[in-house]
């Protein structure tokens, strides 16, 4: 994982990760937000099946939710993660 804890300066209550995990090749397998990443990471485990195939977490820190979420959205919109379902638009 990279840059796992929030900025400096930064109050916990506030800050918000926008997460990707990728596969061994470097495809985007998902795209998330959530407060604390790691939590949110063992919550995936087991219940998705694309959690054995993650290789690499990237972690990019938002001043608060709105924000991440905002992120969150026009990740899966732009970068089209292979197993997001919610927030994508359907031709």
């Amino acid at each position: 994982m990279s840059n796992v804890a929030p900025p400096r300066g930064l109050q916990p209550d506030h800050r918000w990760a926008l997460y990707r995990h990728y596969d061994a090749k470097g495809t985007l397998l998902y795209v998330g937000a959530a407060i604390d990443p790691v939590r949110r990471l063992k919550q995936h485990h087991g219940r998705s099946r694309w959690y054995p195939h993650i290789a690499r977490i990237d972690v990019e820190w938002h001043s608060n939710k709105k924000d991440a979420k905002a992120a969150e959205q026009a990740a899966i919109l732009a970068e089209n993660p292979e197993f997001n379902i919610t927030g994508r638009q359907l031709a």
